[in-house]
């Protein structure tokens, strides 16, 4: 993948680069969200125990690619207005890299206005979430 080192001298590579890098074997489609967003993966995830480089959504140890499913996104449309608004905050001003939506599934509306307030893209793809995280650890 395409990396630039940061200033802690960490290897760092943009989401931008990473979709076009597997955009094809994934089968990954840009939702929404700016294509030249300076967000980055760093390789320091890989040292840390706050923030991993790809997993299952979570708000306690926050990954810098959130993968949500089918159960993840039941959880928002569900949940009532302001527990949902809530998680979706939490989730978007966390330190991720990207948002990324697996099975096929679009993501509900309100994701695209979190995307663009955040500057943080959300990417599809028709893949399950265990296909999609396996290859990007």
């Amino acid at each position: 993948m395409a990396a630039s080192t940061t200033k802690k001298n960490a290897a760092a590579f943009s989401t931008s680069a990473l979709f076009s890098q597997t955009q094809k074997n994934l089968k990954l489609s840009w939702w929404s969200g700016n294509r030249n967003s300076k967000k980055c993966f760093t390789r320091l995830s890989f040292k840390s125990s706050e923030f991993g480089l790809v997993g299952y959504f979570n708000l306690i140890h926050a990954n810098q690619a959130q993968v949500l499913g089918e159960t993840e996104l039941k959880f928002f449309q569900e949940a009532n207005s302001a527990v949902s608004a809530d998680a979706l905050t939490q989730l978007f001003q966390k330190q991720s890299a990207a948002i990324f939506i697996s099975d096929g599934l679009t993501p509900p509306d309100n994701f695209k206005e979190y995307s663009t307030k955040y500057d943080l893209p959300i990417i599809c793809s028709s893949l399950s979430s265990n296909e999609l995280i396996d290859p990007l650890r």
